[in-house]
């Protein structure tokens, strides 16, 4: 029996585990040692204020030590399982799990806000009066000073998730777009904190009667780095920064500028770089995110010195394009799980995910759309791909696999309908091929799980596509294959919306699942994929499918072509 995991991803994932404790020590170890700073405002030069760095230090230890054991212990028990899984709305694939996660970081950081407070108002209180300054002024300076420390902690989990070879993602088997919605919603929530810190910085200018052009953009004579007189020019260029960063990532880039997107994301390094000259404390919290990314890089970077080779191309009659490469880097993959691929010949530098349709030990098979612009990557991969032949190689660089594995699938299952919409269907043939062979391998036709496959697509001739071939003698009893073409045939009224084509998934549920008064202890899962309103509407049917059925075990799960 081989290992679940390679020994490359235990080495990476031991590694990883190793920075969480090092970053700690490294950190709690440089507040002793002033010189190693090198900020305009180093936090390290102050031991008075030692108490309140190593409590915002603890609290980010425990919150991201408390998650990862909240996930061990979801991962042995479905109940805890199921339950963090549930859908918070109707149509949404957010789940309680995500949701719940942020509302606890937002408490926490405001608790460590109110401590903030507390302390720098205590702090400045008697030299305020003292001074005969207006205690108006102490109160956007108390803000100023305890929103500062709050950014630093929601750096660091902003900069968690987005690396991809990480034990985050493999042994705790964390979803992709999960991680990512979370960096999403992270990210936005430092640019509104920066706005709010940036904000009361010019209020108490303001009220403290200097010239707010000179303050803020003018950096003093004779100024010296390390002695606050940076400290406002600094500021004023990492927010300037972070809002160009984000501007490009808004839904409106990423959707249609993905390129855009991706390269002037790598300005956040920028970012990192003029926030810590601006004060010290910005990297404290970044070491395990930057070390974990660093791993990441060139982890990605050695792919490229590994080149993989097309070794089949189908043109599908369907339009779609089935490709399959000769490699040995997913002996390891996993159904739902996806692959960055790159065609240098095409682009040394733009990578796309691609869904796993089928992986053996010594080749991995990909389905993919080519796009209706001439100069999408997709369209001239696929006028590549018109040019295959055995003599003429296709060389291919593969990152990954990554994402988290299908799981609806297990065997306590009785029945899995997999609800999917164009090319959705490649996330889940390896899912079904796995559940097939464990009934073929079940000879007491005992715990035998069904599957229903509903697939609606915006083309012609899907029947005939490839990938459904290995199951043309599969029993009806054990799979069953409704395909919908939602357009381009002739069997379809042009005047109806493609959408009120799709087969309603309340119905097919209510057709496989034969509820009766012995039979509520059945245990069903679906798995929906597909774009953004496709999978909407699916949530809203499930849903209503549950409410009518309370007694019935119902596990749902989402891979949405949309965050």
């Amino acid at each position: 029996m081989g290992l679940k995991y390679s020994l490359r991803e235990i080495l990476l994932g031991v590694t990883s585990v190793a920075f969480f404790p090092a970053a700690y020590i490294l950190i709690d170890f440089q507040q002793d040692l002033p010189s190693w700073c090198f900020a305009d405002t180093c936090i390290d030069a102050n031991r008075s204020m030692q108490p309140l760095v190593r409590k915002d230090l603890a609290i980010f230890y425990i919150l991201l030590f408390l998650t990862a054991i909240t996930i061990v212990l979801a991962r042995k028990s479905r109940v805890i399982n199921h339950f963090l899984l549930k859908q918070v709305f109707k149509t949404s694939s957010i789940t309680i799990a995500e949701l719940g996660w942020f509302c606890v970081l937002l408490l926490t950081l405001a608790a460590s806000f109110g401590w903030n407070i507390n302390y720098w108002w205590f702090r400045r209180l008697a030299k305020w009066t003292k001074a005969g300054k207006p205690l108006s002024t102490l109160v956007p300076q108390t803000l100023f000073n305890a929103s500062g420390d709050v950014l630093s902690v929601i750096l660091g989990f902003v900069m968690l998730p987005v690396s991809k070879n990480s034990f985050l993602a493999t042994f705790l088997n964390l979803p992709y777009t999960s991680l990512m919605r979370l960096h999403i919603w992270l990210g936005r929530f430092l640019f509104c904190g920066s706005v709010f810190h940036g904000g009361v910085g010019v209020v108490l200018y303001i009220m403290s009667s200097k010239n707010l052009v000179q303050t803020l953009f003018i950096v003093p004579a004779g100024a010296v780095l390390g002695s606050n007189d940076y400290q406002q020019v600094l500021g004023i260029a990492a927010f300037a920064i972070l809002l160009f960063v984000a501007i490009m990532s808004l839904n409106y880039f990423r959707r249609h500028f993905y390129n855009t997107f991706f390269f002037t994301h790598f300005f956040v390094f920028a970012f990192i770089t003029v926030a810590y000259f601006h004060a010290s404390s910005t990297i404290f919290f970044l070491v395990p995110g930057l070390c974990l990314y660093t791993i990441d890089g060139f982890t990605r970077l050695s792919s490229r010195f590994s080149l993989d080779f097309v070794s089949s191309v189908i043109f599908e009659e369907c339009g779609y394009i089935t490709v399959t490469v000769s490699t040995r880097k997913v002996q390891n993959a996993r159904p739902g799980q996806f692959m960055r691929v790159n065609i240098p010949s095409i682009s040394q530098f733009e990578f796309h995910p691609w869904s796993i349709v089928r992986a053996t030990d010594s080749s991995v098979t990909f389905l993919f759309e080519a796009g209706h612009i001439d100069r999408e990557w997709s369209a001239k991969v696929a006028e590549k791909l018109k040019q295959f032949d055995k003599s003429s190689k296709i060389a291919v660089n593969l990152q990954g696999p990554y994402g988290k594995a299908i799981e609806v699938t297990r065997a306590a299952q009785d029945l899995v309908l997999f609800y999917v919409g164009g090319t959705g269907i490649a996330a889940s043939i390896q899912a079904i091929d796995g559940v097939l062979a464990r009934n073929d391998a079940d000879v007491d036709n005992v715990g035998k799980t069904k599957v229903v496959l509903v697939w609606s697509a915006r083309r012609e001739n899907i029947t005939a596509i490839s990938l459904l071939k290995p199951w043309k003698n599969v029993s009806r009893d054990v799979l069953e294959l409704e395909l919908f073409q939602t357009n381009g045939s002739s069997k379809v009224d042009a005047k109806t919306p493609a959408e009120e084509l799709r087969m309603n998934l309340t119905s097919n549920l209510k057709k496989h699942v034969a509820l009766d008064s012995e039979s509520t202890d059945l245990n069903v899962g679906v798995f929906i994929c597909g774009p953004h309103g496709f999978t909407k509407d699916a949530l809203r049917n499930v849903s209503a499918f549950a409410a009518e059925n309370p007694k019935l075990s119902l596990e749902v799960e989402v891979e949405s072509f949309n965050l």
